[in-house]
Order: C-alpha cells, then structure tokens, then sequence
C-alpha cells in the first residue's frame, strides 16, 4: 500500500471535509524505529490525534500534550474505504470530546504535535507541557540542527519520498531576526531549499547550523551540488551567519528612524523592502489575518482552515536627523488605481525630501520636530484652483523627548491625471507647494519653509506621469513565473547526470567538439527533461498556461520599459537607465522564448498526463526549456563561428561555459571567425530605445506600399493592414473571469469581433481576409508535428507561436491572449516595415519576393537621401548619390562605383565618406553569421566593407579637389584635407560591434560623434 496516497487521499475525502471538530490536518513524516514514517497528524489545541498505516490497515491513536495523557492504538481498519474514511471522523470526534482540549485553533503554547507522536511511537511517555523546556530538535537530516533553522514554517512536499525530512522549529528567529528569510532573492527560495534539502540522493553531509547549509546553497548557484557524479561526502564551511551582522548594520539607520517616529519595530515588520545608499527605504508590515471557522478543509493547507490575506500596511522612509515616513500602502486605498498612485506619490515624496535634505534638516532647527509621519489618502472633493496635491490634518504629538508632526495630505485622483500627464515639473512643483503648506502647518519659520520649496522646484522631478490608453481590457496582471536560478540549477545537475550516464569524459571542448557536445548530448538531454516534465499534464492545460504566462510577461515587461523609459528621460536617477534597459531586456527575452518553447513543445508532443499545472511546476519547466534553448543556441554559435565559447566538464560532471579565444573555434572550411562584443550591441540597442531622439525619416512612396499590400493579399488571402487590423481588434478581447488572463474562444467569434471592431467587416471581402489573416496567426498542433521544429531559430521558421500567437486548442477553440497579440503585432510591423516577412521559410512568392526587395532597396535610398539632408541642415557642405559615371561632380577622373554621400565642412579638414546602409534587423545565429559575412567576407561579391576601401581609394588622394566641389575654403598644406570614411545605418547593427576597418554611425548618433 502506497502509504503517502493513501494518507493524502484520507485528509481529500468528503467524510474529513465535513468533520464537526475544526481540526489542522496535514501529512507530517515522525521518525519511527529509525525512519521517517508518515502520518496524518489532527491538531487542537493541546489535542493530538494521528492515524499511521500499518500493513492494510489504518491505526488510530490520540492523547493531551497538556497532561501527558496517551491512548491506546485502534484498528481502524482499511482507510481507503467508506466506512475507513468515517471511522476516522469518528475516532477524532470521539477523542477530541474526550480532551476537551484548551486553546483555540490556534494552538497550545509548548506544544510540538511531531514530537509528541514521535516520543509515543518510541515507548517513551510524554512530558507534558508544564514541565516542558524550550522545544528541544528531534532527529533530522545528516548533522543538520534546527538551532538556527532559516524559515519557521517550511514542510517537506508529502509526496517527496525521503529517508528523513528536514526539520525547522517553529519557536525561533522571527523574519527580522534571521538572515535566511530576507536574503532570499526569490519568493520560493525557501521552498526549493527545503527541497533540495531532502533529495534522497544527496551525497553524506555535515554541518553545524542550518544557516550554514543555506548560504552555501545560495553561493552555489541555489544548490548544494549540481554535477553529474555524487561525492561520497560533503563538508560544510561553519560560520557563515556573518549576513545577520551585515544586516543588522545596514538596517541601524532605518530602525533609528522608525523608533523616532514611534512607527513599529523592524522586528514588527516584514523588514526593510529596498535598502538604498542615503534613503529612502521601504517597510512593510502584515496586518493581522483573520482566520475563517467552520470552513470546509483546504486539500493541501497547512491547518485545515481557510484564511484571508492581511491587508499590507506600509511606508517609504526618508532617513537622517528629520527623519519622514509616508504611507505606502494602506488598507483604506481599496481601488486598485488608487492604491498604485499613492504608492509612486510615496517613494516620489520620499526621493523629493533626500533632494533637499540640508534645507529640510536646517527648517527643523529649533522647533522641537523631530521627524514626521505623513499619511496619503484620495480626496474626497477637489481643492479650488489647480491644485492635486495639498496637507489637510497636522497633529503635533509629544513622542520620548521629541515631537512628531502626523500629517493627512490630500491627492486629488483625476486632476492629477490630467494636470501632470506628460509634464513631471507640474509634478515636482505641486510637491514643492504641498510641503511648503505642511511645513508653514508645523510652525516651520516662513524663511525656511520658502527656500525648502525652492530647492524642491530646483531640483530635478522625482515623479512623471504618462497616461497610456491600450487596447487590452486587463493591464497590470500579476508577475509571470520567472526562470529562477534553484530551477536552472536543478536541470544542470540532471543534465550532468545524463553527460554521465552516456559515457562522455571529463575535459575542455571547444570547436567542432563543443559543438557535437551541445548537439548531440546536452541538447537531447535537456529535450528529453523537457518532454518528461510536460508528460506529467495534459497539452490543452499546458498550452492555456503557457499562454497565460506570456500573457503576463509581455504586461509585466512592457510596464518596466516605460517606467525605465520615463524615467530615464525626466528624473535624476541612481542608477544607470541603459544597464537596467539591457538587464530587462535579456530577461523579458529569456522568459518570452522559454515560454513559447513550452507552448510549441506542448502542440509537437502532445502529453496527455493527469496532473494541474502550477507556478512551481511551470518554473521547473522553463529552466528545461532554457537548458534545451542555451545548448542549441551554443552549437549554432560554434558551428557558424560567432563569440566562440568551450565546454568544461569537470571530474565531478559539473558543466561550465567558458570563453575562448577568436579563431581557435575555427572549422574545416577555414571561414572567417567573429567575436562579436554582445553586450555592446545590446547596450546600444537599449540606449537607442531609451534616447534616440526622432528624426525625419521619409518613408518609401505609396505606390510601393500598395504594390507591397496587394502582393501579400495575392499570397496569403491578407494584406499586412488586414493583419494588423485582425490582432488590434482582438487584443480588445474582454476578460470576463476573475483570475484568469486569457480567453478562449470560437473560431466564428474571432471573426466576429474583428468584424465588430473594424471596417474590415463592411467590405466585401472582408470576412474572407478576416478568416485568411486567422490561417496565418493560427498555431496547429498538426503543423508543429509535421513540421521541423528548431526553436532556437527565429525569422528562418514560419511555425512559430510569436508569429502565430493563436493557439488551436483539441476543442478546436482559440487561446486568445490580447497583450501577446499586440506583441506578435510589432514583431509583424517591425520586419514588413523593413520590407520583411517575420519568417525566410518558406520562400515568399516570386512577385511577393520582388516587391519585398523594392521597398527595402526604397528603405536604403530613402536613408541616403535622409542623411543628406540632415548634414545640409546643420551646415554641412554634403554631395551625395554620385554615379559612378559622374565622377567630375567630385572633380576626380574616375569612380570605381556609386557613391552614397560625400561631406565636410569649413572648420574641419576631415572629409567624411558615408555609406548609408540599412540592412534587416537579424536575430537568429544564422542570420547574423550571413549579416556579417555580407558586410566583410570578400567572396564571389565584394563586401560592403570591400566596396567601401575601394570608394575611399577613389576619393582619399584626391581630398582637396573633392573639397574643392564641396566649395570648402582652401587649407594650408601642414593640415590639408583628408578622407576618412565611414558607415551610416538607420539603428544599431551587429555589424558595427566587430573588429573592422571603419567606423559605424547611427543616424541618431553621427553629428555628435563628427563634431
């Protein structure tokens, strides 16, 4: 008999949801004769009840951690059956009327039920609770001891078969006081912890302090061992608490301040949310929760009673002598907008105070403040005049030897919204105004109060606003499920186990064998994880969750641009917009493609499991998901010679990357190797998303549009139009049911609302484009299976779930996921913009392809032309499009070919030759590797570079006569005229982030970088 499930399935049956004593229940492992034996505990009070399986049978046994009292065992006979189930119910009844235990559900000061069943189950008789010590540790895992255990309430998964379980008191270090709760960097830190504390296979070990045990997990990649090859035994490092100390210091100033304002404790909080240089900090606390009696029990709660989240009270704290707190979050704000609002005005005010603090700490002097506490509430009625933010109440209060000013200040909700939409000093001023009222309300002198406004008006704004009206219904959804480090960590050591097992020897590889290493085991390994864990559920819940989860990335990741963006642009910053732009960046990318490999890989394969997926079950499966993509995305690298890396698999079977030098990578075909600077391009890429100015772009002219338009109608059945229109009025999909950010849908509804939303349903052939535009975004299950699936490639593949963001689920219904859509609608305008499809496979039609490479060679002109114009205005003498039959326009003899732009100015003696490129955004390797090679690979056609040495070689000994048709004034000899030449493209291109003859220039760039 399957002990664990057949307990499980006890505590789930009807009979002990409606049991008439409001008993916990949980499933608890109790060292018994030497194992760690299950049982199902029943808790109240001082009340202790446990049902343990022995053979067939279920035995019943119960006692009074208060008196010591123990019954004696009962036969109930099989638990699995009916009468079993009622038996149990019975039993626990019948012993809880003979208890009549004291205390409340909440428990019974002392009383440790595990203990109190282990001590029985030994033959001890139990000490009751009066004569009772501290809860003294009973016997866990190796050496580990619960002296100093990190978290108070962790439990070991039931259904985690294990020889023993790791242990936790519950009567020690609260959050505040223990390192290992707020060290975590993750929510489930603590869970995969104890989960990776009780695998039954780790390696023998020791150590002193369960805090020890936790640091080395998070120093190691959250993981206590994550290679392929077992030690016989692990040792670890005492004395590791130093991160309390740490802490502690870094906490002084805000529990300095908090004890100034008479606000609670950090022992009384969940403890600082953000600790910055100088302030402000964030604190939290949890109001009290209220427990609900009398509910029917919660399959997999802790207790067995349902309760209710406590309202989050909380404060951002400006530290130093005056110190102020403002409300952050209160449980008054209940209208989601509202809350928000008040939470950016909180940390807005708090930053304005840091800006000021010498005049803030100067308008104190001599009044008796000592700090205040300012509370944030929506104004019931607007304030005459202009006016969105004002104090209202101001209490002086006696506080120890000090006085604390306790202020009400007003945010008037809709003329905020219309008064600093777009324009942060309209803010940053009313801020300034407001505080000079509550500082003139606190008997502050004028003098000071004034020149605390005028520094505050002075000083850069601490807040903008930016109202953003979106199609999608449902914004700010919850955060996705991230690819945490414990999850990547837990798919490298299973990875390393397959290396293993398949025989592959310890060493370095790089070139063609890192390549054959990632190919043919890591990947198959990691593809492999991939499919056992998606086997576990069913491909219509896993393809309704992944859809969920990219639903919610694009949301989540779309809001964190534009706070960066805006903040970026409008306020003075701490911390650098560009880095975090690219750390974002790198992570909404991760998350996105792990997701669609989920999505795509739930379609090719199509699991049929039993089981429900969840947020820890999904995370499991895009860190496989990223082992698959990391190891594809490497061989690529390797086999097309692009930022060559090696392998390293140490004698332990524990897999690192490491860099390699350019050219060692090299291959038979004796190709030329790249080192591509990737962080530099992707640098460039955020800082152009966060100040490329706008310049005049001149678009390609309409008749190329509508040539364009009318060869995708004549392809696919739809225009680009006909498919922007399709995903723009289904991203206005409403979301009816609560919690669930995605909707599923007919194929005749689609057509519908897009019918309904757009003008598309009063043409005539409206419908039939609508319904041709549905083929093209619609993800089959039948063409993913036919199909050859590479998702480490992007643009080279049609059938993939970015382009084809329409999910057909088995019902034959449609995953409508509308933040999603808009997303895949700017991957579509992104490359057709370019002249593009979002995919090269398979080959557009021949009159499609034509009209393809007109508008991109429109796109080149139209740079050219642009750039030409943009040197004119800024007083550049500029000659530009120079036939090569027209070399007398540069007063030169000859040309070899076309130039692009030629320019100078007086002032300067460097002429400057442009070639304006503006090549397709590429993103898979082998695009990249075909970018490159196009740029400065010389084969049967010359590359751009070699095309450009030529033109210089025309142009260079000939500057002054090329100055000379500019008409630049003549140059004394001893600083004459040169040629330098350059390339100019429309964004940032990986081309310009290689070692290469000449220089690279953005548009947005190329006058700062020539003056």
């Amino acid at each position: 008999m399957d002990k664990i499930a057949t307990l499980r399935a006890l505590l789930s049956s009807t009979a002990l949801e409606s049991l008439y004593h409001e008993c916990n229940q949980r499933i608890a492992f109790i060292p018994i004769r030497g194992a760690a034996e299950p049982v199902a505990l029943f808790e109240q009070g001082e009340f202790v009840g446990w049902v343990r399986i022995t053979g067939d049978s279920a035995v019943w046994r119960y006692g009074s951690a208060r008196t010591g009292f123990v019954s004696k065992p009962v036969d109930l006979g099989d638990p699995g059956s009916y009468d079993g189930s009622y038996a149990v119910v019975e039993a626990v009844n019948d012993a809880c009327d003979a208890i009549e235990p004291e205390e409340s559900l909440a428990g019974f000061a002392g009383v440790d039920p595990e203990r109190f069943v282990a001590s029985v189950e030994a033959g001890e008789k139990p000490v009751p609770v009066p004569a009772a010590s501290a809860a003294a540790p009973w016997p866990t895992a190796q050496a580990v001891t619960s002296s100093a255990a990190p978290v108070p309430a962790a439990t070991p998964d039931p259904l985690e078969e294990s020889p023993y379980a790791a242990e936790f008191n519950p009567y020690i270090h609260d959050r505040t006081r223990h390192p290992a709760a707020t060290s975590a960097d993750h929510e489930r830190d603590l869970l995969n912890f104890c989960r990776d504390l009780i695998r039954a296979d780790l390696p023998e070990m020791f150590g002193f302090e369960t805090i020890n045990f936790w640091e080395w997990w998070r120093a190691n990649g959250k993981s206590f061992f994550s290679g392929g090859k077992a030690p016989s035994f692990m040792s670890i490092e005492p004395h590791w608490g130093e991160e309390e100390w740490l802490r502690a210091a870094s906490w002084t100033p805000t529990e300095e301040s908090l004890a100034t304002l008479g606000l609670p404790a950090l022992r009384e909080t969940a403890g600082p949310g953000r600790i910055r240089a100088g302030g402000p900090t964030e604190v939290y606390r949890w109001t009290a929760a209220r427990s609900v009696s009398g509910s029917s029990f919660v399959k997999g709660s802790v207790s067995g009673l349902q309760h209710d989240r406590p309202s989050i009270q909380g404060w951002s704290v400006h530290l130093g002598p005056v110190p102020v707190a403002i409300s952050s979050a209160d449980e008054a704000w209940d209208n989601r907008d509202h809350r928000q609002l008040l939470s950016y005005f909180s940390g807005s005010l708090a930053f304005g105070i840091r800006g000021v603090d010498d005049a803030w700490v100067a308008a104190h002097a001599n009044t008796g403040l000592g700090g205040h506490v300012l509370t944030l509430r929506i104004a019931e009625s607007d304030k005459p005049g202009d006016r969105f933010l004002w104090p209202s109440e101001v209490r002086i209060q006696e506080h120890g030897q000090t006085k604390i000013a306790h202020s009400v200040v007003e945010v008037s909700f809709d003329k905020f919204l219309d008064l600093g939409n777009n324009d942060p000093n309209v803010i940053r001023n009313e801020m300034a105004t407001a505080m000079h009222e509550l500082l003139i309300g606190c008997q502050v002198p004028e003098n000071e109060a004034t020149r605390v406004a005028k520094e505050w008006r002075a000083a850069k704004p601490t807040m903008t606003l930016n109202v953003v009206d979106t199609p999608t219904t449902r914004n700010h959804l919850p955060s996705p499920v991230s690819v945490d480090r414990a999850y990547l960590s837990a798919v490298d050591r299973l990875v390393a186990e397959g290396v293993h097992q398949q025989g592959v020897m310890p060493g370095l590889y790089s070139g063609d064998e890192a390549k054959a290493l990632d190919r043919d085991v890591l990947a198959v390994v990691a593809l492999r994880l991939l499919e056992g864990r998606l086997s576990e559920y069913a491909a219509d819940q896993l393809v309704l969750f992944g859809m969920e989860q990219l639903e919610r990335s694009v949301d989540h990741y779309n809001r964190r641009f534009r706070d960066i963006n805006e903040s970026a642009r409008s306020l003075d910053l701490d911390w650098d917009p560009v880095e975090l732009t690219t750390q974002t960046l790198a992570e909404s990318i991760t998350i996105r493609r792990c997701n669609e490999i989920a999505v795509e890989a739930a379609l090719r394969f199509n699991p049929t499991g039993s089981s429900v997926p969840d947020d820890v079950a999904w995370g499991e499966i895009l860190a496989a998901a990223n082992a698959y993509l990391e190891a594809t995305m490497r061989s690529e690298n390797v086999h097309n010679q692009l930022t060559p890396s090696a392998i390293k698999i140490s004698d332990s079977f524990e897999i690192t990357i490491e860099g390699y030098a350019q050219g060692s990578a090299a291959q038979g075909d004796g190709r030329r190797t790249y080192d591509m600077d990737v962080r530099s391009f992707s640098e460039a890429l955020a800082r152009q998303r966060l100040f490329d100015d706008s310049w005049p772009e001149t678009e390609p002219d309409t008749a190329l549009q509508g040539a364009l338009e009318q060869q995708m109608l004549n392809a696919f059945g739809a225009s680009s139009q006909d498919i922007y229109t399709t995903l723009y009025s289904l991203a206005h999909w409403k979301l009816n049911e609560k919690g669930v950010d995605v909707a599923i849908a007919s194929r005749q509804q689609l057509v519908d609302r897009v019918v309904e939303l757009s003008t598309l349903g009063t043409e005539p052939d409206g419908p039939a484009r609508i319904s041709a535009a549905l083929d093209m975004l619609t993800s089959l299950q039948s063409a993913f299976q036919s199909d050859e699936w590479r998702p480490w490639h992007a643009r080279t593949r049609k059938r993939r779930l970015l382009i084809q963001p329409l999910p057909l689920l088995g019902s034959e219904e449609y995953v409508v996921a509308p933040h999603y859509l808009l997303a895949s609608l700017g991957v579509y305008k992104q490359y057709l913009d370019q002249g593009q499809l979002p995919w090269s496979q398979p080959t557009p039609p021949a009159a499609l392809d034509t009209a393809l490479s007109r508008f991109r060679d429109a796109k080149n002109t139209a740079l050219e032309n642009d750039l030409a114009e943009l040197l004119l205005q800024r007083g550049w003498s500029v000659e530009s499009n120079i036939k090569e039959t027209k070399a007398k326009r540069l007063n030169l003899p000859t040309l070899a070919t076309e130039i692009d732009v030629v320019a100078g100015r007086p002032g300067d003696n460097t002429i400057w030759l442009l070639e304006a490129k503006d090549p397709v955004s590429v993103h898979a390797t082998p695009e990249v590797r075909r970018h490159l090679d196009t740029f400065f690979l010389d084969e049967k056609k010359r590359s751009y570079e070699g095309q450009l040495k030529r033109k210089l070689d025309d142009l260079a000994p000939h500057a002054a006569e090329v100055a000379a048709a500019l008409k630049l004034p003549e140059r004394h000899s001893s600083d004459a005229y040169e040629v330098r030449a350059a390339f100019v493209t429309r964004r940032p291109v990986p081309a310009a982030y290689v070692p290469s003859t000449f220089p690279f220039f953005t548009v947005a760039e190329i006058l700062q970088e020539l003056t």
